[in-house]
């Protein structure tokens, strides 16, 4: 009986975890950032802010308030723990060259977020807007007041979920390569699968999946239902590019993460 259900266990644990592999890595980093603008900007163009009731629609939802709005968050903590664990898992410390670099990738992650939705973005709202009553010269001043202020606002929502999401792609790509069936990897994954942390290694690349799903959703909604076209476009462009730049462009060699995890120190 006990065998069964552990049979049982085993077999779901194995359908999840090809599921996860095949969604995170069965499209690559390339292909799913044309399809992300693709999808954003024919859904901007012809379906321009839908008017909805619904609970996705409305931006108080939790989803938006808990999630969108501390995506960083969710994705820094997840993608860091991610690679303490693998780090430690295949090169048997918790110090190593490999934990120097990843954790460098993810100082520029944030940057790239910071910059961005700290800096340009507000910096662009305040310099092309209005207040709704022309004596408050500064967006502070009029949302203070209780006025709204009219300006180009860049969607942070499209920017910081398609770099989120290609962010963690690459950050995860080394682990996913060692569950191709090749002999190094069957070596490599045997390996990790006798270390006594590998379960939960699976079970954040579980995480990671599921940030990339939520992520996907609200970009969906994002593109039906809030900011302009132009807006939307800007957005997904500014993290596409960051994406391209940094990875594409910036990291060469053991910097990159598929080389940092499938070659030996």
């Amino acid at each position: 009986m006990h065998s069964d259900e552990g049979t049982k266990s085993q077999s779901v644990l194995s359908t999840v975890s090809y599921l996860v592999n095949a969604y995170v890595s069965g499209i690559s980093s390339s292909s799913r950032a044309i399809l992300y603008f693709i999808l954003i900007t024919y859904i901007s163009y012809n379906y321009p802010m839908q008017s909805s009731s619904s609970f996705i629609a409305d931006a108080k939802n939790p989803l938006n308030q808990y999630f969108v709005k501390f995506a960083w968050g969710w994705t820094f903590s997840a993608v860091f723990l991610f690679m303490v664990l693998s780090n430690y898992i295949t090169t048997g410390t918790w110090v190593s060259n490999k934990t120097f670099m990843s954790s460098c990738r993810l100082v520029v992650g944030t940057a790239v977020w910071y910059i961005f939705a700290r800096i340009i973005f507000p910096y662009i709202e305040e310099a092309t807007g209005v207040c709704g009553v022309s004596e408050f010269v500064t967006k502070k001043t009029c949302y203070t007041a209780g006025h709204f202020w009219r300006g180009f606002d860049a969607s942070g929502h499209c920017f910081l979920l398609s770099w989120n999401n290609l962010f963690m792609v690459e950050e995860s790509q080394g682990f996913f390569k060692q569950r191709k069936t090749s002999e190094v990897a069957e070596s490599e994954k045997q390996k990790q699968q006798e270390h006594c942390l590998a379960p939960y290694l699976e079970y954040l690349s579980y995480g990671l999946a599921l940030l990339m799903v939520l992520g996907e959703m609200m970009m969906l909604c994002t593109s039906f239902y809030f900011h302009t076209l132009a807006e939307k476009v800007v957005g997904t462009l500014c993290g596409l590019l960051s994406w391209y730049v940094v990875y594409r462009r910036g990291y060469k060699g053991r910097w990159c993460p598929g080389y940092q995890q499938t070659k030996s120190e």
